[in-house]
């Protein structure tokens, strides 16, 4: 039989044909099993990875995954290992009034990682709440943009360490974090999310709203 790789869009259409008639899947392996005997209904021998077919299965909105983690003491992530969406980091403020990372969720799938980084050890696939909308895609865009730059930042930080370039990389650490969440300009990730998610117009139009309220509702 003839072997090929299979579209996006073919295994999209086998993990929603799969999670319609099994509701439940246990594991990675099972899903890429049911899904390469859909693909195979043609007579053709499909090539995928497991990881590909869960990758599009999140991604496109096919199928939710449920996790179960193990600890590891790596960094926490800003790419999620699971679906390779951004992870957007949640803050809160401590009693002396600074900015404290509580953790970091992917924009895309259920992967979350604080304090010691939790490594996924295990997937269950289940048919997904809603599906993906634009604005929730664009969204998704925006935030995984934001961790490569998180990534950039750092990478400069490391690259001139110990060097007589040692302290130089402020400048480009002050333009990534601009761009990441400055208030004032209309084209930051932080204010061009705001607009997305915005139903009356841009919000750094209105200096005097606090753009976490507007609309009376968190954004």
């Amino acid at each position: 039989m003839e072997s090929r790789v299979p579209t996006d869009d073919e295994i999209e259409s086998a993990v929603r044909e799969v999670i319609r008639l099994r509701r439940r899947v246990e594991s990675q392996n099972e899903l890429r099993q049911l899904v390469v005997e859909k693909l195979s209904a043609d007579g053709s021998v499909p090539k995928v990875t497991a990881v590909r077919i869960r990758r599009v299965a999140l991604n496109r909105g096919a199928a939710a995954v449920e996790i179960d983690y193990r600890n590891s003491f790596d960094a926490l992530p800003e790419i999620c290992p699971v679906c390779k969406g951004g992870m957007t980091p949640v803050r809160t403020i401590n009693l002396d009034g600074e900015s404290v990372e509580l953790k970091r969720d992917c924009s895309v799938c259920s992967f979350t990682a604080s304090g010691r980084m939790r490594r996924p050890a295990r997937y269950a696939f289940v048919k997904p709440s809603s599906s993906v909308d634009e604005t929730t895609e664009k969204v998704r865009m925006l935030r995984k943009a934001a961790a490569h730059l998180r990534i950039a930042r750092d990478l400069i930080a490391k690259a001139v360490e110990n060097t007589d370039a040692a302290g130089r990389d402020g400048y480009s650490a002050g333009l990534i974090d601009g761009i990441l969440s400055s208030r004032d300009e209309p084209g930051s990730i932080k204010n061009l999310e705001a607009d997305i998610k915005a139903e009356q117009g841009p919000l750094w139009t209105r200096p005097l709203d606090s753009p976490k309220k507007a609309s009376k509702k968190d954004i």
